[in-house]
């Protein structure tokens, strides 16, 4: 309430990446412009609070780090490599700045770390205890999109990574455990949960090795193998 949306955006890209080899314009104009020489991957992802974090279990930046997750994921599992992503916040007047630029800092390291851009986003007051956080992700391709319609009887079923940490990391938080010894399972599987970490190349390397279909699995692998042997 105390900073208007012309103070508070420098704060916010102060955290973020903005410029890149693909970025035309970047923030600043109506609208940002990338070079897309070819097919374009888009995806978007929303978090909204009390639904999909809780502020006593989860702090700003981990809620900036799990959106990239979602969104990164997500063109991942095209087989895809995530480029660049808008950044929308919905908030009340009385979220702390603090708070916001923590999400700004979670959403840039990530970001940073994929290589993917920042080109803009979209600020907007909202009712009393309300906050939403949405991304948008464009990402582009090498080949032909690998779809989830793509398997048959046969084929292998592979995932990318270990299963069941988010889960367990959910679990302990509803069970009160909201801190765990570092370098524990218990940790891991906090952390994983709060902020998870996706492997930007991994969709990319399973199409290149030949995968005739994929997709996030960020609902459980019973759900979402559930959801590509129906496509397919």
């Amino acid at each position: 309430a105390d900073l208007s949306e012309n103070d508070l955006l420098p704060r916010l890209w102060e955290h973020l990446p903005t410029r890149g080899p693909d970025v035309l314009v970047g923030p600043g104009d109506d609208a940002a412009v990338v070079d897309s020489p070819g097919a374009v991957v888009v995806t978007t992802d929303t978090m909204v609070r009390g639904a999909d974090w809780l502020d006593e279990w989860s702090t700003g930046w981990q809620v900036g780090a799990k959106a990239v997750a979602q969104n990164l994921a997500d063109v991942t599992a095209m087989g895809g490599r995530c480029t660049s992503m808008v950044l929308t916040l919905v908030a009340d007047a009385r979220t702390p700045v603090a708070w916001v630029e923590e999400l700004a800092a979670g959403v840039g390291e990530r970001a940073r770390e994929a290589g993917i851009v920042v080109t803009g986003g979209d600020l907007s007051s909202a009712p009393a205890g309300t906050r939403m956080v949405s991304i948008t992700a464009l990402g582009s391709l090498d080949g032909p999109p690998v779809l989830r319609s793509g398997a048959r009887a046969g084929d292998q079923l592979a995932v990318s990574g270990p299963l069941g940490r988010s889960a367990a990391g959910l679990a302990l938080l509803q069970a009160g455990r909201t801190q765990a010894e570092p370098g524990t399972a218990a940790a891991e599987c906090l952390e994983h949960h709060r902020a998870p970490r996706v492997d930007p190349g991994a969709g990319q390397l399973a199409a290149a090795a030949g995968a005739t279909a994929m997709l996030d699995v960020s609902d459980g692998l019973g759900r979402d193998g559930a959801r590509l042997a129906t496509a397919s």
